[in-house]
């Protein structure tokens, strides 16, 4: 009896450790303080640690981080309007719907409200069988989002996993952050970068980069082969709208709503070979038929950028689904102009 009082006095210790590092860690800050395993986290720790308030802020993926580069959208909106206007890009490299939802959850709770918030929703982003809720509980869920997501995770072995490690990020972020304080290893340039980019780290000034052109045309096909023999594909093909990629989104609308914001939904271009090889038609029209008709319930603006912007070339592609600094000028100059500039005249 004795030891058994033991071991539950060291469960109790053990699990109240957990929460008073974690509730350090988020007093002081540091929740996206992971330089060494998610390093991208930084610009929305800059954008919470500045308190910076933008007028359009952007959420998503790497493909808005390569599509929307924040000092060509507010160079375009500032002469038009005759006004400064800031942009910040919170995009996270790697992610999707629920890992993005749960960093705009975030950031409208630590900053003043934007006026209009831009959200990825690329093809195939909303569907049930989307394997992209393990890197939202390791890396972008708090505690309170373990405990508010345990339907989506108490089932899957793998889910539980990331969870359990998302409940020790804490640690590693104020033992990361202690070794910046006693060492510091070029982090304040860094940040530095980020802050002054309004959290693109890509494009405007960016030293030319690679282009998709400069490939062959059987070097294309071939990669192209490769990437739609992901697992990720084969999700995308199979899958439904619905679950928790849905729940996650339609928590997004809620959220923007709740903070007098504008949403703005993009889907960013692809190349036209891996549009039509990696999402067939038929995914295409269920992905527009949804957004449009959940833009009217919903309350936000749907914007296909893959369809309107028509002046891109395989020379503005750094890969089939990431721009490079010439196409990211390319779309962050149409979509200030055709799509926030008259949201912002209104």
């Amino acid at each position: 009896m004795r030891q058994s009082h033991k071991w539950i006095q060291r469960i109790i210790g053990f699990v109240v450790m957990i929460l008073l590092v974690n509730a350090l860690s988020l007093q002081l800050g540091l929740k996206y303080w992971m330089p060494r395993a998610n390093g991208r986290t930084l610009n929305v720790y800059v954008y919470q640690q500045h308190g910076i308030q933008t007028d359009v802020l952007i959420g998503g993926s790497s493909r808005i981080l390569r599509a929307l580069t924040p000092l060509v959208v507010e160079d375009e909106l500032s002469g038009a309007l005759g006004r400064p206007v800031t942009a910040y890009n919170v995009g996270q490299l790697g992610t999707r719907v629920i890992a993005n939802s749960l960093v705009l959850k975030d950031v409208l709770a630590s900053n003043a409200a934007p006026r209009i918030v831009v959200f990825e929703v690329s093809v195939g982003a909303l569907h049930s069988n989307r394997g992209d809720l393990q890197d939202g509980l390791r890396y972008y869920a708090s505690l309170g989002d373990l405990v508010g997501s345990t339907h989506w995770w108490i089932t899957s072995p793998g889910c539980a996993a990331a969870a359990a490690a998302g409940s020790f990020r804490g640690f590693s972020n104020l033992f990361l952050y202690g070794h910046h304080l006693l060492f510091p290893h070029g982090l304040n340039r860094g940040l530095e970068k980020i802050l002054k980019r309004g959290g693109g780290v890509y494009g405007a000034g960016e030293p030319p980069g690679g282009r998709l052109s400069d490939m062959t045309y059987a070097a294309m096909q071939k990669k192209i082969r490769q990437l739609l023999s992901h697992r990720r594909f084969w999700e995308t093909q199979t899958g439904e709208i619905g679950g928790a990629p849905e729940q996650a989104f339609l928590r997004v609308c809620r959220l923007v709503r709740e903070s007098g914001a504008e949403l703005v939904v993009l889907n960013p271009p692809l190349t036209r070979e891996f549009r039509e090889q990696g999402y067939p038609e038929f995914l295409r029209r269920e992905y527009a038929r949804y957004l449009t008709q959940a833009a009217g319930t919903e309350n936000f603006e749907y914007r296909d950028l893959d369809a309107e912007v028509t002046d891109l070339t395989e020379d503005d592609f750094l890969d089939f689904g990431h721009l490079n600094e010439a196409g990211a000028r390319k779309v962050s100059t149409y979509t200030a102009r055709e799509v926030l500039l008259p949201l912002l005249e209104e």
